[in-house]
C-alpha cells in the first residue's frame, strides 16, 4: 500500500496496492516488499527489498536489495 504525509504524524493510505512481484523468471519474481520512497531534488528513490527463487526444487527463496529512481521531467 501507498501512504503520504504531509506533516509525518498524519497519513492517509491508499486503497490499491502499487508494488507488485515481477514478472516470470525476473529477479523480483518470488516476492517484492519493505520498500521506502525517498524524494530527493527532483527524483524519487525506491529502495525495496526482492526475494527469488534459484532453484524452486531444492533451495530456499534468497533474499536482496534494490534501489528504483523515478525523475520528474522538466
Amino acid at each position: 500500500m501507498y501512504a503520504q504525509s504531509k506533516d509525518g504524524a498524519n497519513w492517509i493510505r491508499d486503497s490499491k496496492p502499487v508494488f507488485y512481484n515481477g514478472p516470470h523468471g525476473s529477479l523480483d519474481e518470488y516476492a517484492v516488499f519493505a520498500c521506502c520512497v525517498i524524494r530527493r531534488e527532483d527524483a524519487l528513490w525506491m529502495y525495496y527489498s526482492y526475494g527469488y527463487l534459484v532453484n524452486t526444487n531444492r533451495d530456499p527463496p534468497r533474499f536482496r536489495m534494490s534501489l528504483a529512481i523515478h525523475r520528474f521531467g522538466k
